[in-house]
């Protein structure tokens, strides 16, 4: 049988420093990812189905902005329940996505330019507190 590798990921995995690798002296491994430089969000309805290549190119075409500048790109499906983000940390593309059972994320429902957020918008967003409109709190009802 082949060894084993244990990975331990450090509790906060987003870094004010740049991004790094650190192997423990016992096997340990951890990643720490840059922190974005800026937080955009694109406004109104992405298809949900798109990948990657298509994200990075409406950041491109659609946005004009440069998807490899250290920013983190938010998307949102129609259905306001998956939410795909894009980030190039230095070395490759990362695409997170975050899809709700049932619940809808707060979203602005215009179709205008990409919209520069704070990281504590961000983190409300994800949580479901519609900043966008009022600052309160929604139910994320079914």
């Amino acid at each position: 049988m082949g060894s084993t590798h244990r990975i331990n990921y450090s509790k906060s995995l987003i870094s004010d420093n740049n991004a790094g690798v650190f192997v423990g002296s016992n096997g340990e491994y951890s990643r720490a990812i840059a922190k974005p430089s800026e937080i955009w969000i694109r406004p109104g309805v992405t298809d949900g189905r798109k990948g990657l290549s298509s994200l990075i190119s409406m950041i491109i075409i659609e946005q004009n902005m440069k998807p490899d500048d250290g920013s983190l790109y938010v998307f949102c499906n129609k259905g306001r329940r998956r939410l795909k983000m894009v980030f190039f940390d230095g070395e490759g593309f990362w695409m997170l996505v975050r899809e709700t059972r049932g619940k809808r994320f707060p979203w602005p429902d215009t179709d205008s330019e990409a919209m520069k957020i704070k990281e504590g918008e961000l983190l409300m967003l994800v949580d479901g507190i519609d900043f966008f409109r009022s600052g309160t709190m929604l139910k994320l009802a079914r």
